[in-house]
């Protein structure tokens, strides 16, 4: 090696150390990449300046090759090292046996090499160490190149020159290697051959410069790895096989090398076989319930799109245990599981063989059958029901279940129907299994009728929140106000004159029209969203009030709230707010119903207390019809009593319907209040509550719930001596 080549060797090799240093500083994720390479480099450059020595002193050749090629070799290792962590680093795994599968494949190219040697395909001048140097280097520097090939293109670098170049370079070494090793080691061809490492050095030096490109992790397939394993094992028992044993009885070379290739990649396929268990391990434990061992939702959801995706007959039964939750409550957790895992059990011993049970989360299963109707779903729900009121563990015990079925459409001879998805099948199910809920238990079949009822409410919920939200001015309606107030006249039964009425809202729907209460006002209650709708309905009816009262005419207004309302101090802020505006707080009744006391009668109690303090009214609505009528009339400090319309339809027919009134139209007047009859339609009942005493009548005869506008129309009109003419509509 001339000292000219040996010095721009020694240069290239120096700048790209210095480049790779660099590189290691600015990344701290990639350091061991970078100073891996730099290492390798390092090694280059002395084993450069060793070779240029041992030419100097005159020394064989053999001594030279040996000088470069020792630290070549290791250098070659260390770029190993570093691409090999390189995939580490850029993957979402971590696969240490990379680094024993290059090793292996390096070690399977240079028994190749050897056998073509010898067996004379190839000839070589060198001696067989000298050999060995060059197709260990040559092997190397090829495992090199696929390992940049892979990592240029994951990283998204192989449209950069600098990489390209870097595979050229690597080829080129390669190429070198080899023809070192079948020629004559004359000055060309190790020319050529320390030219080739200049190249690689000054690719690696521009690589080390390239932009900061941050992949973030990427899933590596195992299949590249795999059938590179599997490749270099079949390569390596075939050159055992085809070189075996010298006539001499000596190991030859590149059965020496094909043994500890084969050692290495066994030990490679040993810790693939241990990454396939442990994946399919993983894939079980994804798939399994922790507590019941039983398929959980990623299973059943599986299960359930391949069992409805061809059409064919599919039935699934969702069942959820009835008053789990006070199971966890009173004996705790541990005891909920250990129950849990008891009706699985009972479960899985009851249920026909073909069925998929699984257990969705919580108190929640899944049975999947597939091939049955209707009828075998019916019997698989009973038995369900049937078995869990039956469980029973160290005392404890559910109080049963819920089963909701649903089948997938079938044909009327009980082919295929229209494919159904797995999601809308486990919706319809689920729908079912709230109906049989809401009924206290048992079995409940999906209803086309029921679950449009179902789907009509949950839209009508929708446009809910969105009134409310137009109506605060954070919905596209900027503001419009959907919910309006009607008025509905309660007259006295003495002289027919208007002297109160009862505000009740309505819900003009853009698209449905005017929507009644019976219709939303659960959903309202639902949406804890009775408050803003009181409070809105309070304020109106107060401005419409104060109108009337301008225009001479001087009524009560009624209103209704909910028990929610009752619970806690917001109604009272309400009419405090309402009373702060001017109006008469004598003027106003608040309405309750008996059952508004049931949830906590103390707190009730104490809050229409509050609301008398203020000298507000207070009205039983729906008086006999709820919950101890007299024991709730004798503390409740009422001041009227609405006998509930159920009363006035039957009073002309059922004399003891008569005698209930009657009796209530007496005991309020003993308790100083004033009996309000609604539902008063003609003149005959109307006359009857006459005789019986009642104070004043509200319904159809008089007038329907009427608007603002309207009712003072009606109240202009109208004349002492008779009920005012409203219109009826």
């Amino acid at each position: 090696m001339s000292a000219l080549v040996s010095l721009l060797f020694v240069l290239a090799l120096g700048t790209c150390w210095w480049s790779l240093v660099r590189r290691a500083r600015r990344h701290d994720g990639e350091r061991t990449v970078w100073l891996s390479h730099a290492a390798a480099v390092g090694l280059l450059t002395v084993g450069a300046a060793g070779a240029a020595l041992v030419h100097a002193a005159g020394a064989p050749v053999r001594w030279e090759v040996a000088a470069a090629g020792a630290p070549a070799l290791a250098a070659v290792g260390c770029m190993l090292r570093g691409l090999v962590h390189y995939a580490r680093v850029h993957s979402v795994t971590s696969d240490r046996s990379a680094w024993l599968l290059a090793v292996s494949c390096v070690l399977a190219l240079a028994a190749v090499g050897d056998l073509l040697v010898e067996r004379g395909v190839l000839r070589s001048p060198l001696s067989a160490l000298e050999l060995q140097f060059r197709l260990l280097m040559a092997g190397g520097v090829g495992v090199v190149w696929g390992l940049l090939l892979d990592a240029g293109r994951r990283a998204g670098l192989l449209r950069a020159a600098s990489t390209h170049l870097l595979l050229v370079a690597a080829a080129g070494v390669v190429c070198a290697q080899l023809v070192a090793a079948t020629r004559e080691t004359d000055p060309c061809v190790r020319l050529l051959l320390a030219l080739s490492w200049i190249a690689l050095a000054a690719a690696v030096a521009r690589a080390a410069h390239l932009p900061d490109r941050s992949t973030g992790l990427m899933a590596v397939s195992p299949l590249a790895a795999t059938v590179t394993a599997v490749a270099a094992l079949l390569v390596a028992v075939a050159v055992i096989t085809v070189g075996g044993l010298d006539a001499r009885g000596g190991l030859e070379w590149s059965s020496a090398w094909a043994v500890l290739a084969v050692l290495g990649l066994s030990g490679r396929v040993a810790h693939l076989v241990r990454a396939v268990s442990g994946h399919d391990r993983a894939r079980h434990e994804a798939r399994t319930d922790d507590l019941t061992g039983l398929p959980n939702r990623r299973a059943f959801s599986a299960a359930l799109e391949a069992a409805t995706a061809g059409g064919l007959p599919a039935a699934l039964v969702l069942a959820d245990l009835d008053g789990f939750k006070e199971v966890n409550d009173r004996f705790g957790h541990e005891t909920g599981d250990r129950l849990l895992r008891h009706v699985s059990q009972r479960f899985r011993a009851a249920l026909p063989p073909g069925t998929f049970t699984a257990r969705l989360g919580g108190d929640e299963f899944a049975i999947l059958l597939t091939g049955g109707g209707c009828r075998d779903a019916d019997a698989v729900a009973r038995r369900l029901v049937e078995v869990a009121g039956e469980a029973e563990l160290d005392g404890v015990r559910t109080a049963g279940c819920s089963v909701g079925v649903a089948v997938a459409p079938t044909g009327a001879d009980g082919a295929a129907g229209a494919p159904l998805p797995g999601p809308e099948l486990l919706r319809r199910a689920d729908a079912a299994m709230y109906v049989a809920k809401g009924r206290g238990g048992g079995v409940a079949l999906h209803d086309d009728a029921l679950d449009r009822e179902l789907r009509e409410r949950a839209a009508l919920t929708d446009d809910l929140r969105a009134a409310f939200a137009d109506a605060s001015g954070q919905g596209a309606g900027q503001g419009h106000e959907q919910f309006v107030v009607h008025y509905q006249p309660q007259v006295s039964a003495a002289d027919g004159r208007v002297v109160g009425v009862e505000a009740l809202v309505r819900w003009q729907h853009p698209s449905r029209g005017l929507v009644p209460p019976f219709r939303f006002l659960d959903l309202v209650e639902q949406q804890r969203l009775m408050p803003a709708l009181t409070a809105r309905v309070l304020a109106r009816a107060a401005a419409d009030l104060a109108r009337w009262r301008a225009a001479g005419h001087d009524l009560r207004l009624s209103f209704n709230v909910s028990s929610s309302q009752l619970a806690g101090d917001a109604l009272l802020d309400l009419l405090d707010d309402v009373v702060a505006t001017g109006t008469d707080p004598s003027r106003l009744v608040v309405e309750v119903t008996e059952t508004t006391l049931v949830g906590d009668p103390d707190r009730a109690l104490a809050v229409c207390q509050a609301i008398r303090d203020r000298g507000c009214e207070l009205s039983i609505d729906d008086f006999g019809t709820g919950y101890s009528s007299l024991g709730y009339l004798s503390d409740f400090p009422a001041t009227e009593v609405k006998v509930d319309r159920s009363f006035t339809a039957r009073l002309l027919t059922s004399p003891r319907t008569a005698a209930v009134v009657a009796g209530t139209v007496g005991l309020a007047h003993h308790l100083g209040m004033r009996v309000v009859a609604e539902g008063v339609e003609d003149a005959a009942t109307l006359a009857e509550l006459r005789r019986l005493g009642c104070d004043l009548t509200q319904g159809y005869l008089h007038s329907r719930p009427v608007p603002a506008g309207e009712l003072l129309r009606s109240l202009a009109a109208s004349t002492p001596s008779a009920p005012a003419p409203i219109p009826s509509r």
